[in-house]
């Protein structure tokens, strides 16, 4: 298998979004990014999803980042994958980082 952001192949790389068929190995999986506003955002953060990522299901739905990955191709340089907080179960879908929104505490 080919990591979509790197494009090598080695046995580090492993399907993260079947939906999107997007893969990664290890190299290209990091522990935080930062948005186009300057924002940091890190592993396990709990956020919201602007506009629930046109899915109204999400709209003000807490999700955590469960991981974080270099995609150039994408906006922000990043995509992330994140899951439910209430259900723990993974979304179908990975997003830009510019589509999270911090949740202040």
């Amino acid at each position: 298998m080919m990591c979509s952001n790197c494009m090598d192949e080695n046995e580090s790389v492993k399907m993260i979004c079947e939906a999107r068929k997007y893969s990664v190995c290890d190299k290209c999986t990091v522990t935080y990014g930062k948005d186009h506003y300057g924002n940091t955002f890190f592993l396990e953060e709990e956020v919201f999803l602007k506009d629930g990522g046109n899915f109204t299901k999400l709209i003000n739905r807490p999700l955590i980042i469960d991981g974080i990955y270099i995609f150039e191709e994408s906006m922000s340089g990043r995509m992330v994958l994140l899951r439910d907080k209430e259900t723990n179960k993974k979304l179908t879908h990975i997003y830009d980082l510019n589509w999270l929104i911090k949740i202040k505490n």
